[in-house]
């Protein structure tokens, strides 16, 4: 039997265009998670952080495996929520796409790192950017 692997039941939410922005819908997920903030290149709090969520996620995909077949998963890409300011031309990109599709940005964009940042140089990493929109009101 092959592992469950939310990338493959979650295709959109993880193979998007990498040309054209999308509004996806995201189900209600548990991850597991460290929250920081600060410069994610510069940080060593960053660095640590990776390292545990990597660690306890595999170390908990291998036990799982072992110990019941039947349950085993894909570890899935990093969601980071590491808060770190984003650049204003960032965000007017955004918000004029938004506009457009006739919603507003709210809350705080998470990125996805397609493969570990610690493994990978940063030209090669490939990230999903996810922001919170609603609609206009």
């Amino acid at each position: 039997m092959s592992p469950f692997d939310l990338v493959k039941q979650l295709k959109p939410l993880y193979a998007p265009s990498p040309r054209h922005p999308a509004i996806v819908q995201v189900p209600e997920l548990s991850f597991l998670m460290i929250d920081g903030r600060g410069d994610p290149g510069a940080s060593d709090a960053y660095e640590q952080a990776l390292a545990a969520l990597y660690g306890i996620a595999h170390t908990l995909k291998f036990t799982v495996d072992k110990s019941d077949p039947e349950r085993d998963f894909e570890v899935a890409p990093l969601e980071g929520l590491w808060w770190a300011d984003t650049e204003a031309p960032t965000i007017e990109r955004l918000q004029a796409f938004v506009d457009a599709e006739g919603y507003d940005v709210r809350g705080r964009h998470h990125e996805i790192h397609l493969g570990d940042p610690r493994r990978i140089v940063p030209q090669r990493l490939k990230t999903i950017i996810r922001h919170p929109v609603s609609p206009h009101r």
